[in-house]
């Protein structure tokens, strides 16, 4: 992806963070976005640490953190797929399937951020690499490589469990986690709401939250693919949006 199409992505993928935190807090979840200080017990040289920018940071810590009851800490990152074809076209299921593409993308998060943290070890934490593997004689001959071991700050993230991702589809669907966070925003509001606005029930409330808490997300994960297609049409038609799409290929009298 180009520097500015990266641009682009973090734009919008900070959006939908936004709107989750404050859709969140309105329901009464304890949450904060980018916790850049998660880490720090497990970092050895902090000086270095606290010398990089704020976007060398958020590329190595999670987006946002939930404390649930008893301090129990939750750890989300938000992603946006793109309508590329290695997210929908990358086999029968991401094709024919509902969902399949955003839930593909989410169960890839968590290794994603082990697989960072092991980076932040090594450079923060002088951590040594490991080796992976044995020697093995014969036809299938083998030979062990050396990989990033895991230091300080891996074993600390083990104690928050999985990073949960939040992920949004290029046509507005969105992963499990997604569905799962909504239908807790929901609750939320409607334990705070229920009598305020006259519910016969909070159940009944919960219901009507969960469903409007739904369809923002929805619509705004939606909004944010169709202003990314607006954004690069310079892209892909000379900088000339009279000349995108059906347009080019039109015959001209």
């Amino acid at each position: 992806m180009s520097a500015s199409g990266d641009k682009e992505f973090r734009k919008y993928h900070n959006f939908m963070q936004s709107l989750t935190l404050a859709l969140a807090l309105r329901g009464g979840i304890v949450a904060d976005i980018e916790p850049k200080n998660i880490y720090v017990p497990g970092i050895s040289t902090k000086n270095k640490w606290d010398k990089q920018n704020s976007r060398q940071i958020q590329g190595k810590i999670p987006d946002m953190r939930v404390i649930e009851k008893a301090g129990k800490i939750v750890l989300y990152d938000w992603k946006l797929i793109s309508g590329a074809e290695h997210n929908y076209n990358a086999n029968k299921e991401t094709k024919t399937i509902k969902m399949v593409a955003v839930n593909r993308r989410q169960e890839k998060v968590h290794k994603e951020y082990m697989d960072k943290l092991k980076l932040v070890d090594k450079e923060y934490n002088n951590t040594p690499p490991i080796q992976r593997g044995f020697w093995k004689s014969g036809k299938r001959a083998n030979q062990p490589k050396m990989v990033l071991g895991e230091g300080p700050v891996c074993q600390l993230m083990k104690r928050y469990g999985r990073v949960k991702g939040l992920v949004t589809g290029f046509f507005g669907e969105y992963s499990a986690n997604v569905g799962e966070f909504i239908g807790k925003i929901g609750k939320g509001l409607a334990k705070r709401m229920w009598r305020l606005n006259e519910y016969a029930s909070e159940a009944e409330c919960k219901g009507v939250l969960t469903y409007w808490t739904q369809s923002v997300i929805g619509i705004e994960a939606l909004r944010c693919s169709a202003s990314l297609i607006l954004e690069r049409l310079d892209n892909v038609c000379d900088n000339n949006p009279r000349r995108s799409g059906f347009n080019r290929f039109a015959t001209r009298t």
